[in-house]
């Protein structure tokens, strides 16, 4: 049984036994507690109307926004060319309160890779076993799995959502899991795909 598989069942009997108000397998920190200097200044302002968008077209954009039940925007940020032209928070929210960013990062992530690839450092047929040829896989299939399996997600291994919960080192216990019978041929839907992809740029 994988190491993650039994570490769930731990945070299940303490969730249901333990009386503790947080019966947490490992410790939460935060991984980012404050803006450095070097971020500050990638955040200087512009006024809307001298990057070419009007401010009547912002207004609207966010009027919209506000009037879609479903939108539930805590804060946003609009850049244009390397400077913020609208920077606001909805009541209640400020920009010094930290968000989790769920499956946004997937985006991100994705769009690195793609700047990797245009300067030539890597093809979506590199594999991922190259790229970190120093962790001894758990299985052989691994030297099969390139980039573009996990921005697919067909690469097949098993380590999955709980495992975020429950290991501190993700990149170790990605490659101690095993590997489905078919890699590289089938979706199958795994967060840690994406976290691989940020490990790799």
């Amino acid at each position: 049984m994988e190491n993650y598989k039994k570490k769930a069942i731990e945070l299940l009997l303490g969730l249901c036994i333990d009386e503790s108000p947080s019966p947490a397998v490992i410790p939460y920190t935060a991984q980012k507690t404050e803006t450095s200097k070097s971020e500050e200044k990638y955040f200087k302002r512009l006024p809307a109307d001298k990057g070419y968008i009007y401010a009547k077209t912002l207004t609207s954009f966010i009027k919209e926004l506000e009037s879609e039940e479903r939108s539930n925007v805590h804060s946003i940020m609009i850049i244009k060319d390397g400077r913020a032209i609208l920077s606001l928070c909805h009541p209640g929210y400020d920009t010094n309160i930290y968000h989790l960013a769920h499956s946004m990062t997937k985006t991100v992530t994705a769009i690195a890779i793609g700047c990797l690839y245009d300067e030539g450092l890597l093809t979506l047929d590199t594999k991922i076993g190259d790229l970190f040829a120093e962790i001894t896989c758990s299985d052989s299939a691994f030297s099969l799995i390139t980039i573009e399996d996990l921005l697919t997600m067909k690469a097949g291994v098993k380590f999955s959502e709980i495992g975020t919960v429950t290991e501190e080192n993700w990149l170790d216990a990605f490659f101690n899991s095993t590997v489905g019978k078919n890699p590289t041929e089938e979706f199958k839907y795994n967060s840690m795909n994406s976290y691989m992809v940020s490990r790799i740029v």
